[in-house]
């Protein structure tokens, strides 16, 4: 039997023998445990997403200017890794993966400043899309 079912039990024998006062503690109670029951949900949402956030941390590897993801060719954002541990994957557009680069969700624009140079890459923020 679990304590909510308890609780139920107990607040229908109050309320046959009468005790109002005991009965309408007992929903009290109730309600509160609902309310318990509803933080340890969000903190337990919560955990699980700060555990996934620290198990995607440990897959990732910086090579400048992005985060790699383990086994995975397409670059994510620095910025939101860097901000909010958020491994989102930048968006080619010149379908490739030399040329510009641009996050989906905050927009921060990567383009070659020379093709002689590989890793040379410059950044802005806010850019829309071309």
């Amino acid at each position: 039997m679990s304590i909510v079912d308890g609780m139920k039990e107990i607040a229908e024998l109050a309320k046959k023998q009468g005790n109002i006062d005991l009965y309408t503690r007992i929903l009290e109670l109730r309600l509160e445990m609902n309310e318990i029951s509803e933080e340890k949900l969000k903190l337990q949402l919560k955990v699980n997403d700060l555990e996934e956030r620290l198990r995607v941390k440990d897959q990732m590897s910086f090579r400048e200017p992005f985060w790699y993801r383990e086994g995975d060719d397409t670059p994510h954002c620095s910025a939101c890794f860097e901000k909010d541990s958020r491994a989102v994957h930048m968006v080619s557009l010149d379908h490739s993966l030399e040329g510009r680069f641009q996050c989906p969700v905050c927009k921060f624009l990567y383009h070659r400043t020379s093709k002689s140079r590989p890793g040379s890459y410059r950044s802005s923020s806010g850019s829309a899309w071309s």
